[in-house]
């Protein structure tokens, strides 16, 4: 037999019986209580890769004092080529509260993002779950010139990097053409850790990435 889920409340001395037909976190509002007390967090963005959740998670600390209480969290899907066998709907199941965000691999500001991200933001919107396509191509294309050079001790010259240039490998060669002894194919540019890093040091000059920020707040607040 299949269980079934009702919320008992108790009004004027009378009790009314109310069946739960299709979301059972129905009941999680009806007492109170945050998703976080049923499950690991309140909120989770789903990005592509590892050196996103960096990124993000970062954005996230830097962006709320009170991070802790947000009890955000934020997990990859494994490269861009696993997110075919993506289905938001079932994500949404895990936690009602979530949403992704997507690189667009624009290689032109005109370009229409990669055909995987919109058919996953076209999915998404169905299931109704907030999907940000990211207007540059990459997320390390919104890395700062000031952020860089804090972080690898160098003086790269603002606008280095476009919003649709190959941001690693731009990285890589400024940070090996400021250090001539430095060989591009060698520099120690890893994605995951250098990532944040950069993020942390931008913050610090007082710079953002205000598209992230503000999607996240919207999906946050």
């Amino acid at each position: 037999d299949h269980s079934q889920l009702y919320i008992v409340s108790r009004n004027d001395g009378k009790s009314n019986f109310e069946k739960v037909e299709q979301d059972a976190f129905e009941a999680v509002d009806e007492i109170g209580a945050k998703n976080s007390d049923i499950l690991q967090s309140d909120f989770v963005f789903y990005v592509e890769g590892p050196s996103d959740v960096e990124v993000i998670e970062e954005v996230c600390r830097q962006s709320y004092e009170d991070g802790e209480s947000k009890n955000v969290s934020v997990q990859h899907l494994g490269g861009t080529g696993n997110l075919n066998h993506c289905d938001p709907a079932k994500l949404k199941k895990i936690n009602r509260n979530c949403a992704f965000i997507l690189d667009s691999d624009r290689e032109f500001e005109d370009d229409d993002p990669n055909s995987i991200a919109q058919n996953l933001k076209e999915e998404s919107e169905e299931a109704n779950i907030p999907c940000k396509i990211l207007t540059r191509s990459c997320i390390e294309n919104y890395f700062t010139s000031d952020g860089v050079n804090q972080t690898f001790g160098v003086s790269a010259d603002d606008g280095f990097m476009g919003p649709y240039d190959d941001a690693v490998d731009l990285i890589k060669n400024e940070v090996a053409e400021l250090r001539p002894d430095d060989d591009p194919d060698k520099v120690n540019y890893n994605k995951v850790k250098h990532g944040r890093e950069i993020v942390e040091a931008m913050y610090e000059q007082g710079q953002s990435i205000e598209e992230i920020e503000e999607f996240i707040a919207d999906c946050l607040d």
